[in-house]
């Protein structure tokens, strides 16, 4: 069994990809770096300032992080870190003979385009537009590759789960049956030693910000966690009550569906938890996500928020469409930090609409209207006025909680590989980092 898929890490680049599309800027196409300047040494094999340069740009867009000197800055220490580590991956892997292809690469490029549906050639050009190397792109897929055939290779035999973990583990999940489940994702960032305390921590603060501000989680975690969900954008399915470490499982028991923790210090490092979902065993009852609704149905209290342009032609539609977003996704609930938040953005409006009738609203807006929670906002969409979006303050959706059932012995089993395996991989390359020779220039 492999730690890391070749579908998953097309996966992982394909969302990379998406978020280009729509995302690409004049700023990105600036002119390219002289490729002769070193960077780092590995191991006495070259990371070029083109190499940097390009995973930076690579990094800013599909995480969504506005491109100032300051985020910049720390974007770029994590990408260097990430391509240390993708050279001592591709270096032991070349030690271990393990060989990926052109046509590989190929394969993974045509998922890309097949999962996300759109040509290869748009991917391609998309690249290009944005003065992303099309080498850059095939140089990730082909180190994350190699380092899924290393991994599966060398260490997926050293693993083995004996029948008696799958029966403890079997009982634990009988014994917590009554427990709620959380759908969770992850972002993981390893501390190596104690000197990196510090820096790890300020990352992690930096990488909650930035997911607060409206940066999507998966393709942050696609980025930047050292964790093997990383290739899944973070995603550790169904967790229920006690499965992690005290640390982390105190801060999920108090979450709730659409949340981001703080960052988490645990054993081994930081974590950092977004909550998509959660269901209860069968007949138990849970407090409710959102605040109930007060108006009888078919009625609605809303807010209007208008985003008028903040630029011209389609970069400043961008721009426009990004403020909104960031905006949006840090509103929970109508009041003065809502209206406050909506100031921050130039010339944006903020108004009270009212307790409305569903049945007068326009079919496309009650559509939008009908899963949001009270609290929530609709999706930013534009109009002839800018970006438009909406805030549900009352009459909203109430999630509800799905009930489930225990997991069978077939499923614990395979958890319990993945983690194992998954601790075996993290141990390899804090190794490989021990005993590689770093020069930084």
């Amino acid at each position: 069994m492999s730690l890391i898929s070749p579908r998953l890490c097309a996966a992982r680049v394909g969302a990379m990809i998406l978020i280009a599309l729509a995302a690409v800027t004049q700023a990105m196409a600036a002119t390219e770096p002289n490729i002769q300047q070193v960077t780092v040494i590995v191991n006495d094999q070259v990371i070029s300032s083109w190499d940097v340069e390009q995973r930076t740009r690579l990094a800013l867009i599909s995480s969504g992080a506005p491109d100032n000197p300051d985020i910049r800055e720390r974007v770029q220490a994590q990408v260097i870190r990430t391509l240390i580590d993708e050279q001592l991956q591709m270096q032991e892997a070349e030690r271990n003979e393990v060989k990926v292809t052109r046509e590989e690469i190929k394969e993974s490029m045509e998922r890309i385009a097949r999962q996300n549906n759109i040509p290869l050639e748009r991917i391609i050009g998309t690249l290009d537009e944005a003065g992303i190397s099309l080498s850059t792109l095939e140089g990730q897929i082909k180190a994350e590759l190699a380092w899924s055939k290393l991994i599966s290779a060398r260490l997926s035999p050293r693993v083995h789960v004996s029948e008696e973990e799958v029966e403890e583990a079997f009982k634990r999940s009988e014994e917590s049956s009554g427990k709620i489940q959380y759908l969770v994702s992850e972002i993981f960032l390893v501390i190596d030693s104690p000197e990196d305390e510090a820096r790890v921590r300020s990352d992690s603060d930096e990488i909650v910000r930035q997911i607060r501000s409206g940066a999507p989680f998966p393709r942050v975690a696609q980025q930047f966690s050292q964790s093997a969900s990383a290739a899944q954008g973070g995603d550790i399915g169904w967790i229920t009550e006690g499965q992690l470490s005290p640390a982390v499982d105190q801060v999920l028991g108090k979450m709730r569906p659409n949340q981001i923790s703080d960052p988490i210090r645990a054993p081994g490092g930081f974590y950092i938890l977004a909550v998509r979902d959660m269901r209860t065993p069968k007949g138990m009852e849970i407090a409710p996500t959102t605040q109930q609704s007060t108006l009888p149905p078919g009625k609605m209290r809303l807010v209007q928020v208008v985003v008028p342009p903040q630029g011209g032609g389609e970069a400043g539609m961008q721009k426009t469409a990004q403020a909104a977003t960031q905006v949006a996704a840090r509103i929970d609930g109508c009041g003065k930090s809502a209206r406050e938040l909506v100031s921050t953005i130039k010339g944006a409006s903020y108004d009270d609409l009212g307790v409305l009738n569903l049945s007068d609203l326009q079919a496309g807006l009650r559509g939008a209207l009908s899963q949001v929670p009270n609290g929530r906002t609709t999706n930013a969409f534009p109009t002839p006025q800018g970006v438009i979006f909406f805030i549900v303050c009352d009459g909203g959706t109430t999630p509800k909680i799905a009930s489930y059932e225990a997991p069978t012995r077939e499923e614990i089993q395979s958890r319990l590989f993945n983690q194992q395996l998954s601790v075996l991989a993290r141990r390899y390359l804090r190794d490989l980092r021990r005993d590689a020779v770093v020069e930084t220039r």
